[in-house]
């Protein structure tokens, strides 16, 4: 395989540590070089970016959510490569064009608590992206819709 992630690549096929590597990235970037950016970009309304920041309060990394609602549209990394490019993201882009990579498949992980055997945690190992399933936490952009 070259050195780059081709342009084809689902979104859930890209390798975690590189997602990882892009997500601290654009966590970290301010005015138009931040997740708030890429979400007015990738997001159909203003409303859904407002959305976003409960995640920075509850502690999580919004642009990995943002990839996460993002790939769930059958995104690929030229989907993301033109986002970055109308952002004038030299950096993030040079991420995905830069690294060897592997790819690797999607898993699911069942988690069987010891202590009650009825009770299954799920969840849901794609690549870089990552998704607890869990019916019972209420979703944080609930009380905006």
């Amino acid at each position: 395989m070259s050195g780059k992630i081709d342009t084809p690549t689902l979104l859930f096929d890209v390798p975690p540590v590189l997602m990882e590597s892009f997500c601290r990235l654009i966590d970290s970037g301010v005015d138009g070089l931040g997740w708030r950016a890429l979400a007015t970009h990738i997001l159909p309304s203003q409303l859904e970016v407002r959305c976003t920041e409960m995640y920075v309060a509850a502690g999580k990394s919004p642009t990995q959510e943002l990839m996460w609602l993002w790939a769930q549209q059958n995104k690929t990394v030229g989907d993301l490569l033109k986002v970055l490019d109308e952002m004038g993201h030299t950096r993030a882009r040079s991420l995905f064009q830069s690294q060897a990579v592997h790819v690797n498949h999607t898993a699911i992980l069942t988690i069987i608590s010891p202590t009650k055997p009825q009770s299954i945690k799920r969840q849901h190992i794609v690549t870089g992206l990552t998704r607890r399933v869990d019916n019972r936490c209420p979703d944080p952009c609930a009380s905006f819709y």
